[in-house]
């Protein structure tokens, strides 16, 4: 049943996603991360085998049994990894790290100062201050109103 369950979440989304009018880069990079399930489905088959084994061989129950539970350990391990990575580019995006982007600005900073690290941090501190004080600025020339026919002609 784990090998249908993880098959369809490979098939369902290919079939929703290839025919979708994008670059085939993109489509490849989301495929992608629905292809992972792959690798369980190969894990399962490694425990059905262990399992098949385990009832099959003359060996003694208790010595046999660690190869099913670490190949049930594996499935649920790859199981859990495989389910994640589709949300993982979205959270790297998150963490604005520059990692993940070529124009980051706290790295265009960090190298256009002596002291990278202090400086960077004082110049992105800098520029956000001068946001706030632009966004204050602009807000308190919208909301100046004349009281009681002051400013009136």
């Amino acid at each position: 049943m784990n090998i249908l369950t993880d098959a369809a979440l490979v098939v369902i989304p290919s079939i929703i996603v290839l025919p979708v009018q994008m670059s085939w880069g993109k489509r490849f990079t989301i495929l992608g991360g629905f292809w992972t399930r792959l690798l369980a489905i190969g894990a399962s088959i490694v425990q059905i085998v262990f399992i098949r084994q385990l009832f099959t061989t003359d060996e003694d129950f208790l010595y046999g049994v660690y190869r099913e539970v670490i190949s049930m350990e594996l499935v649920q391990t790859v199981g859990i990894m495989t389910a994640c990575v589709p949300f993982l580019k979205p959270f790297l995006m998150s963490l604005e790290s520059g990692f993940l982007r070529a124009d980051d600005v706290n790295r265009q900073l960090t190298i256009t100062t002596k002291n990278s690290s202090k400086q960077a941090s004082t110049n992105r501190y800098i520029e956000i201050q001068k946001q706030r004080n632009l966004h204050s600025k602009v807000s308190l020339v919208h909301t100046q109103v004349p009281v009681n026919g002051e400013g009136q002609a």
